[in-house]
Protein backbone atom coordinates (compact mmCIF):
# COMPACT_ATOMS: atom_id res chain seq x y z
CA UNK A 1 0.00 0.00 0.00
CA UNK A 2 1.59 3.41 -1.25
CA UNK A 3 0.37 5.81 1.24
CA UNK A 4 0.81 9.67 1.64
CA UNK A 5 -0.07 11.97 4.92
CA UNK A 6 -0.86 15.38 4.82
CA UNK A 7 -1.89 17.72 7.43
CA UNK A 8 -5.42 17.55 8.43
CA UNK A 9 -7.68 20.51 6.82
CA UNK A 10 -11.33 20.87 8.63
CA UNK A 11 -12.95 19.04 5.57
CA UNK A 12 -11.15 15.52 6.04
CA UNK A 13 -11.39 16.30 9.69
CA UNK A 14 -15.51 16.52 9.13
CA UNK A 15 -15.47 13.82 6.92
CA UNK A 16 -13.17 11.49 8.88
CA UNK A 17 -15.83 12.60 12.18
CA UNK A 18 -18.96 11.26 10.10
CA UNK A 19 -17.55 7.37 9.30
CA UNK A 20 -19.60 4.98 11.19
CA UNK A 21 -17.91 1.48 11.82
CA UNK A 22 -19.98 -1.98 11.97
CA UNK A 23 -20.54 -3.58 15.41
CA UNK A 24 -18.42 -4.09 17.56
CA UNK A 25 -16.25 -1.85 15.59
CA UNK A 26 -18.91 0.95 15.82
CA UNK A 27 -16.73 1.89 19.35
CA UNK A 28 -14.43 4.01 17.34
CA UNK A 29 -16.87 5.67 15.54
CA UNK A 30 -16.33 9.43 16.13
CA UNK A 31 -19.70 10.23 17.54
CA UNK A 32 -19.60 7.51 20.01
CA UNK A 33 -17.89 9.67 22.77
CA UNK A 34 -19.04 13.42 22.90
CA UNK A 35 -15.76 14.92 24.20
CA UNK A 36 -13.30 12.82 21.68
CA UNK A 37 -15.71 13.84 18.89
CA UNK A 38 -15.78 17.98 19.96
CA UNK A 39 -11.75 17.27 20.45
CA UNK A 40 -11.50 16.35 16.44
CA UNK A 41 -13.81 18.08 14.94
CA UNK A 42 -12.78 21.83 16.07
CA UNK A 43 -9.48 23.17 14.68
CA UNK A 44 -8.24 25.02 17.70
CA UNK A 45 -8.55 21.72 19.74
CA UNK A 46 -7.09 19.30 16.91
CA UNK A 47 -3.97 18.64 17.52
CA UNK A 48 -1.43 19.94 14.85
CA UNK A 49 0.10 16.34 14.40
CA UNK A 50 -2.89 14.84 12.92
CA UNK A 51 -2.80 13.78 9.82
CA UNK A 52 -4.75 12.26 6.45
CA UNK A 53 -3.86 9.20 4.72
CA UNK A 54 -4.34 9.08 1.16
CA UNK A 55 -3.72 6.41 -1.55
CA UNK A 56 -4.40 7.06 -5.28
CA UNK A 57 -6.08 10.28 -4.48
CA UNK A 58 -8.38 8.53 -2.27
CA UNK A 59 -8.87 9.70 1.44
CA UNK A 60 -8.27 5.70 3.31
CA UNK A 61 -7.42 7.28 7.32
CA UNK A 62 -6.07 9.21 9.69
CA UNK A 63 -2.54 9.14 11.52
CA UNK A 64 -1.92 11.21 14.90
CA UNK A 65 1.77 11.53 16.09
CA UNK A 66 2.50 12.94 19.18
CA UNK A 67 5.81 12.93 20.42
CA UNK A 68 6.86 12.48 24.09
CA UNK A 69 10.30 12.40 23.86
CA UNK A 70 13.06 13.14 21.65
CA UNK A 71 13.39 9.17 20.38
CA UNK A 72 9.38 8.61 21.41
CA UNK A 73 6.45 8.98 19.76
CA UNK A 74 2.44 8.20 21.09
CA UNK A 75 0.66 7.16 17.47
CA UNK A 76 -3.01 6.93 17.23
CA UNK A 77 -4.84 5.89 13.57
CA UNK A 78 -7.79 4.82 11.84
CA UNK A 79 -8.71 3.01 8.65
CA UNK A 80 -11.67 3.92 6.30
CA UNK A 81 -14.43 1.79 7.45
CA UNK A 82 -15.33 0.08 4.58
CA UNK A 83 -11.23 -1.02 4.04
CA UNK A 84 -11.50 -2.86 7.57
CA UNK A 85 -11.32 -6.27 7.59
CA UNK A 86 -9.60 -6.90 4.58
CA UNK A 87 -5.93 -7.36 5.75
CA UNK A 88 -4.93 -3.73 4.79
CA UNK A 89 -3.98 -3.04 8.30
CA UNK A 90 -0.56 -3.87 8.65
CA UNK A 91 0.20 -2.41 5.59
CA UNK A 92 -1.38 0.68 6.67
CA UNK A 93 -0.03 0.95 9.98
CA UNK A 94 3.98 0.04 8.40
CA UNK A 95 3.39 3.22 6.19
CA UNK A 96 1.99 5.34 8.66
CA UNK A 97 5.21 4.20 11.24
CA UNK A 98 7.38 5.22 8.43
CA UNK A 99 6.24 8.47 8.12
CA UNK A 100 6.77 8.80 11.98
CA UNK A 101 10.32 7.88 11.77
CA UNK A 102 10.74 10.05 9.16
CA UNK A 103 8.83 13.32 10.52
CA UNK A 104 10.38 12.77 14.00
CA UNK A 105 13.11 11.09 13.73
CA UNK A 106 10.82 8.69 16.21
CA UNK A 107 12.82 4.88 17.45
CA UNK A 108 10.46 4.06 19.54
CA UNK A 109 6.47 3.56 18.88
CA UNK A 110 3.57 3.65 21.58
CA UNK A 111 -0.08 3.41 20.95
CA UNK A 112 -3.35 1.73 23.26
CA UNK A 113 -5.49 -0.20 21.94
CA UNK A 114 -9.11 -1.34 23.24
CA UNK A 115 -8.79 -4.66 24.36
CA UNK A 116 -11.82 -6.71 22.85
CA UNK A 117 -10.22 -5.15 19.10
CA UNK A 118 -8.31 -8.40 19.31
CA UNK A 119 -8.12 -7.76 15.08
CA UNK A 120 -6.14 -4.73 15.95
CA UNK A 121 -3.53 -5.96 18.79
CA UNK A 122 -2.61 -8.75 16.40
CA UNK A 123 -1.98 -6.45 13.22
CA UNK A 124 0.43 -4.60 16.20
CA UNK A 125 1.87 -7.45 17.34
CA UNK A 126 2.64 -8.15 13.99
CA UNK A 127 4.39 -4.94 13.18
CA UNK A 128 6.66 -5.46 16.38
CA UNK A 129 4.12 -4.12 19.12
CA UNK A 130 4.67 -5.65 22.61
CA UNK A 131 1.94 -5.09 25.35
CA UNK A 132 3.46 -3.24 28.02
CA UNK A 133 0.35 -2.97 30.62
CA UNK A 134 -3.15 -2.54 30.75
CA UNK A 135 -5.30 -0.35 31.98
CA UNK A 136 -8.93 1.24 32.40
CA UNK A 137 -9.96 4.10 30.27
CA UNK A 138 -13.07 6.09 30.61
CA UNK A 139 -14.47 6.79 27.24
CA UNK A 140 -17.79 6.43 25.31
CA UNK A 141 -19.79 7.05 28.42
CA UNK A 142 -18.03 3.82 30.40
CA UNK A 143 -14.93 2.37 31.29
CA UNK A 144 -13.29 0.19 29.23
CA UNK A 145 -10.11 -1.79 29.38
CA UNK A 146 -6.68 -1.20 27.46
CA UNK A 147 -3.71 -2.15 26.07
CA UNK A 148 -0.95 -0.17 26.06
CA UNK A 149 1.99 -1.67 23.62
CA UNK A 150 5.33 -0.58 22.77
CA UNK A 151 7.43 -0.84 19.61
CA UNK A 152 11.27 -0.21 20.13
CA UNK A 153 14.83 -0.91 17.84
CA UNK A 154 14.09 -4.83 18.53
CA UNK A 155 10.56 -5.35 17.22
CA UNK A 156 9.81 -7.59 15.46
CA UNK A 157 8.61 -6.54 11.47
CA UNK A 158 7.58 -8.31 8.20
CA UNK A 159 10.23 -10.74 6.50
CA UNK A 160 11.24 -10.10 2.56
CA UNK A 161 13.46 -12.28 1.25
CA UNK A 162 15.78 -10.31 -2.04
CA UNK A 163 17.67 -11.96 -4.58
CA UNK A 164 20.96 -10.81 -6.07
CA UNK A 165 22.52 -12.70 -9.32
CA UNK A 166 26.29 -12.23 -10.45
CA UNK A 167 28.09 -13.98 -13.01
CA UNK A 168 31.61 -14.38 -13.11
CA UNK A 169 34.02 -15.78 -15.92
CA UNK A 170 37.55 -16.78 -15.44
CA UNK A 171 39.65 -18.28 -17.72
CA UNK A 172 42.79 -19.91 -16.14
CA UNK A 173 45.36 -19.45 -13.74
CA UNK A 174 45.66 -16.78 -11.01
CA UNK A 175 47.27 -13.89 -12.79
CA UNK A 176 44.32 -14.17 -15.61
CA UNK A 177 41.70 -11.26 -16.32
CA UNK A 178 38.32 -12.41 -15.63
CA UNK A 179 34.94 -10.40 -16.06
CA UNK A 180 31.91 -10.54 -13.85
CA UNK A 181 27.90 -9.11 -14.62
CA UNK A 182 25.29 -9.07 -12.84
CA UNK A 183 22.05 -6.94 -13.69
CA UNK A 184 23.90 -2.75 -12.80
CA UNK A 185 27.16 -3.82 -12.60
CA UNK A 186 29.68 -4.79 -15.73
CA UNK A 187 33.69 -4.89 -15.15
CA UNK A 188 36.64 -6.57 -15.46
CA UNK A 189 38.43 -8.37 -12.47
CA UNK A 190 41.43 -9.05 -11.53
CA UNK A 191 44.33 -9.36 -8.76
CA UNK A 192 45.74 -5.56 -7.77
CA UNK A 193 49.34 -5.17 -8.40
CA UNK A 194 49.97 -4.69 -4.54
CA UNK A 195 49.66 -8.50 -4.56
CA UNK A 196 51.66 -8.91 -7.55
CA UNK A 197 48.63 -9.36 -9.68
CA UNK A 198 48.11 -7.80 -13.22
CA UNK A 199 45.80 -5.12 -12.19
CA UNK A 200 43.20 -4.62 -14.57
CA UNK A 201 39.42 -3.91 -14.27
CA UNK A 202 38.45 -3.91 -10.02
CA UNK A 203 39.47 -6.01 -7.25
CA UNK A 204 37.74 -8.00 -4.62
CA UNK A 205 39.33 -5.80 -2.10
CA UNK A 206 37.84 -2.43 -4.00
CA UNK A 207 34.51 -4.17 -3.92
CA UNK A 208 34.29 -5.01 -0.47
CA UNK A 209 35.46 -1.87 0.48
CA UNK A 210 32.89 -0.31 -2.41
CA UNK A 211 29.80 -2.17 -0.55
CA UNK A 212 30.87 -1.47 2.69
CA UNK A 213 31.21 2.31 1.92
CA UNK A 214 28.28 3.17 -0.56
CA UNK A 215 25.96 0.20 2.00
CA UNK A 216 26.73 2.69 4.86
CA UNK A 217 26.62 6.46 3.33
CA UNK A 218 23.38 5.15 2.14
CA UNK A 219 22.32 3.86 5.31
CA UNK A 220 22.99 7.22 7.06
CA UNK A 221 21.67 9.52 3.90
CA UNK A 222 18.48 7.64 4.78
CA UNK A 223 18.28 8.37 8.11
CA UNK A 224 19.07 12.49 8.16
CA UNK A 225 16.35 12.28 5.39
CA UNK A 226 13.80 10.36 8.35
CA UNK A 227 14.92 12.89 10.91
CA UNK A 228 14.20 15.72 8.68
CA UNK A 229 17.66 16.83 9.46
CA UNK A 230 18.99 20.00 7.56
CA UNK A 231 21.46 18.02 5.51
CA UNK A 232 23.90 20.53 3.40
CA UNK A 233 26.31 18.34 2.06
CA UNK A 234 27.78 15.03 2.89
CA UNK A 235 30.91 13.15 1.39
CA UNK A 236 33.17 10.58 2.66
CA UNK A 237 36.01 8.17 1.94
CA UNK A 238 36.71 5.24 3.36
CA UNK A 239 40.10 2.76 3.67
CA UNK A 240 40.39 -0.91 3.28
CA UNK A 241 43.13 -2.62 5.08
CA UNK A 242 44.99 -5.72 3.78
CA UNK A 243 47.11 -7.86 5.89
CA UNK A 244 49.73 -10.49 4.09
CA UNK A 245 51.61 -12.63 6.73
CA UNK A 246 53.68 -15.74 5.11
CA UNK A 247 51.56 -15.38 1.91
CA UNK A 248 48.05 -15.44 3.96
CA UNK A 249 45.75 -12.62 2.61
CA UNK A 250 43.48 -11.28 5.51
CA UNK A 251 41.49 -8.35 5.06
CA UNK A 252 41.55 -6.47 8.24
CA UNK A 253 40.39 -3.11 8.63
CA UNK A 254 38.19 -1.36 6.89
CA UNK A 255 37.70 2.68 7.82
CA UNK A 256 34.94 5.11 6.89
CA UNK A 257 35.42 8.77 7.35
CA UNK A 258 32.38 10.54 6.65
CA UNK A 259 31.91 14.02 6.33
CA UNK A 260 28.32 15.63 7.12
CA UNK A 261 27.69 19.38 7.19
CA UNK A 262 24.72 20.72 8.59
CA UNK A 263 22.84 24.27 7.13
CA UNK A 264 23.33 27.26 9.23
CA UNK A 265 20.23 26.92 10.68
CA UNK A 266 20.87 23.47 11.99
CA UNK A 267 20.73 23.43 16.18
CA UNK A 268 22.38 21.74 18.94
CA UNK A 269 19.67 19.47 19.05
CA UNK A 270 19.97 18.70 15.32
CA UNK A 271 23.83 18.38 15.81
CA UNK A 272 23.13 15.78 18.66
CA UNK A 273 21.21 13.45 16.72
CA UNK A 274 23.58 13.63 13.97
CA UNK A 275 25.76 12.40 15.66
CA UNK A 276 24.42 9.44 16.90
CA UNK A 277 22.98 8.60 13.59
CA UNK A 278 26.55 8.58 11.96
CA UNK A 279 27.30 5.95 14.68
CA UNK A 280 23.97 4.11 14.38
CA UNK A 281 24.68 3.67 10.70
CA UNK A 282 27.17 1.83 10.80
CA UNK A 283 25.93 -0.81 13.00
CA UNK A 284 22.53 -0.79 10.75
CA UNK A 285 24.24 -0.96 7.43
CA UNK A 286 24.12 -4.51 5.86
CA UNK A 287 27.31 -4.79 4.77
CA UNK A 288 28.42 -3.77 7.65
CA UNK A 289 26.66 -5.95 9.72
CA UNK A 290 27.47 -9.31 7.15
CA UNK A 291 31.31 -9.03 7.72
CA UNK A 292 30.95 -8.22 11.92
CA UNK A 293 33.61 -10.52 13.72
CA UNK A 294 35.95 -10.60 10.52
CA UNK A 295 36.54 -7.37 9.66
CA UNK A 296 37.07 -4.53 11.94
CA UNK A 297 35.08 -1.10 11.34
CA UNK A 298 36.57 1.82 12.25
CA UNK A 299 34.18 5.03 11.90
CA UNK A 300 36.42 8.61 11.90
CA UNK A 301 33.27 11.33 11.35
CA UNK A 302 33.56 14.88 10.94
CA UNK A 303 30.16 16.58 11.90
CA UNK A 304 29.92 20.14 11.75
CA UNK A 305 27.43 22.74 10.77
CA UNK A 306 27.76 25.19 8.25
CA UNK A 307 29.36 28.96 9.23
Amino acid sequence: MVVTFCRMTQQEAEEIAAWHYPPPYDFYDMTADEEDYEAFIDPHRRSAHTYSAYKAGMLIGFFTIHPTSEETVDVGLGLRPDLTGQGRGASFVAAGLDFAERRCGARVFTLSVAAFNERAVEVYRRAGFKETHRFDQKTNGGTYPFIAMKKDEGGCSAVALHHFHLKADWPGGRNEVGRIESDKLKTEISIPKEMDGPDVGTNPDEMLLGAAATCYIITLAAMIERADLPLQEMDMTSEGQVDVTDGVFTYKKIIHRPRVVLKQEAGETDLKKLHRLVEKAEKTCMISRAIEGNVALELVADVTVAS
